[in-house]
């Protein structure tokens, strides 16, 4: 038996690196919309308070997986497209993998439109900002996180 394959090692490692991933993608989060924030003529605003913004923004993320995985878990089936990639699958995950809008459109979901939509209240309320204001830097976050998930499929989607 290997030991590098072994059922407790696979979850240790996935639950580490996934864990390690989260709070990577919380401070990226938290320190684009800080000085987002700061640049846009936010006042009276900590690091800390924009972190617990965006702790809390990501609560809804949290309950999306959990919906998907009883889903999962009642179905008995993977889920093969996630969010609005439906609408742009082919089916054949080759080529739906070298299509950069499948990872663009997994993302959007309910959950994420309501993280979105905390984010814009968060912003308001932390920077002391209008919603005006509050729902560009939402939005430019949003086309951020958008172009991330979508660059692996641009990079190397000519390869497959």
């Amino acid at each position: 038996m290997d030991v590098s394959l072994s059922y407790p090692v696979m979850l240790a490692s996935s639950l580490a690196f996934g864990i390690l991933a989260l709070l990577v993608g919380l401070v990226a989060q938290a320190t684009f919309l800080y000085f987002g924030a700061l640049v846009a003529g936010g006042d009276d605003m900590s690091f800390g308070s924009v972190f617990t913004v965006s702790a809390w923004t990501r609560l809804p993320l949290a309950i999306g997986l959990l919906v998907q995985a009883g889903y999962v878990a009642f179905s008995q089936n993977g889920i093969r497209y996630l969010g609005l990639a439906f609408l742009v699958s082919t089916g054949n995950l080759l080529e739906d993998a070298a299509n950069p809008l499948v990872p663009l459109l997994s993302k959007i979901d309910l959950f994420w439109i309501w993280h979105l939509f905390l984010i814009v209240i968060g912003l308001a309320v932390v920077a002391r900002f209008g919603r005006g204001k509050s729902l560009v830097l939402t939005l430019i976050y949003a086309a951020l996180a958008l172009g991330f998930a979508a660059l692996p499929s641009l990079l190397f989607g000519g390869m497959m």
